[in-house]
């Protein structure tokens, strides 16, 4: 059996989740969360979610600069998985999301 995920792109504004699966080898969306909502709110959003679909683990965006360096986005990434670790115990992978907005729009 693969791995279920779901995909979290970290925004100041909403969090993008997805649902993935090792099976079927694509991500379809789920829904949008507002950013401005307290942690407690997105994460119990998230875990009822994982308990819906079955997930296994979460997969984060990092915006990661073009040269592959670090800068403040990735970091606010990071401490939202710490805690999202410390809220919901299921494993969380990176993904880097370089040139992913324009990997899409060929699929387009």
């Amino acid at each position: 059996k693969g791995m279920n995920f779901i995909g979290i792109d970290y925004g100041s504004k909403f969090i993008g989740l997805s649902w993935g699966s090792d099976d079927l080898g694509v991500a379809v969306p789920l829904e949008s969360v507002h950013n401005f909502l307290s942690l407690g709110c997105i994460f119990r959003r998230l875990n009822e979610i994982s308990l819906e679909k079955g997930c296994d683990a979460f997969v984060l965006g990092l915006p990661l600069h073009m040269d592959g360096t670090e800068g403040k986005r990735v970091q606010e990434v990071r401490e939202f998985a710490n805690k999202l670790s410390d809220s919901i115990n299921k494993p969380i992978f990176f993904q880097d999301e370089r040139l992913s907005t324009q990997a899409t729009q060929y699929l387009i």
